[in-house]
């Protein structure tokens, strides 16, 4: 009985994603994104990234020779201290690698006090045509 415990307080705390599969850790940022409670957190964050994602792409295009339109899914989180934690990318690539250290130095708001975990789920998906 204590063991189920264990597992079912780890699965059920919000800072723990990181350590989720990559799919898991993308449904958790999505299912907040979508979420009404969220909308004031997410609009403060498009506002505070949006603008600085064409300037990420650019610095990965002119150092890394790009032949075929990257594709790729990046899942971050936002911790209290307001930085990226625990990026990954799928599929993992020279651009996809280059645009997740470029975008680790971008100042993302601190997570909402509303949010009860160390660090807020967080995902892109990059989709060039």
């Amino acid at each position: 009985m204590k063991r189920l415990l264990i597992v079912t307080l780890l699965l059920s705390c919000p800072g723990v994603f990181a350590q989720g599969s990559f799919e898991s850790r993308l449904q958790a940022a999505h299912d907040l994104e979508t979420s009404p409670g969220e909308q004031p957190y997410q609009a403060a964050l498009k506002s505070a990234v949006g603008p600085k994602i064409n300037g990420f792409i650019k610095s990965c295009q002119q150092t890394i020779a790009v032949t075929v339109a990257p594709q790729f899914d990046l899942v971050a989180d936002i911790t209290r201290a307001a930085t990226l934690a625990h990026v990954e990318v799928r599929p993992d690539s020279a651009f996809s690698s280059c645009f997740a250290r470029a975008l680790s130095t971008a100042s993302f708001p601190a997570p909402p006090d509303s949010f009860h975990g160390d660090s807020y789920p967080f995902a892109m998906e990059m989709h060039f045509h």
